[in-house]
């Protein structure tokens, strides 16, 4: 059992990585309903439900590489560390 929950969570947490929070909550889920009682499972199924998955826009990205192309580290650090407080 502790092996199939293991590849349940890995798989979810795969998901999630790639920004694919559906298919991470899908398969949490498929998990629950095999071991309802599972606390590593509800627990990821809790982390899954709260968690806010906020992606940095894509004019942020372009500005970083803006940035970095320039070799401009002081700023792109700086940038950086004030996206760490909003993502």
């Amino acid at each position: 059992m502790s092996a199939s929950i293991d590849r349940i969570i890995q798989k979810a947490e795969k998901s999630a990585k790639v920004a694919d929070f559906e298919a991470a909550k899908l398969t949490c889920s498929r998990g629950l309903e095999r071991y309802p009682n599972n606390p590593r499972l509800i627990a990821l199924a809790d982390q899954l439900s709260t968690k806010q998955f906020d992606r940095i826009p894509i004019s942020v990205v372009k500005e970083l590489r803006d940035l970095a192309g320039k070799s401009e580290w002081l700023s792109l650090t700086k940038r950086c560390l004030e996206l760490l407080e909003i993502y």
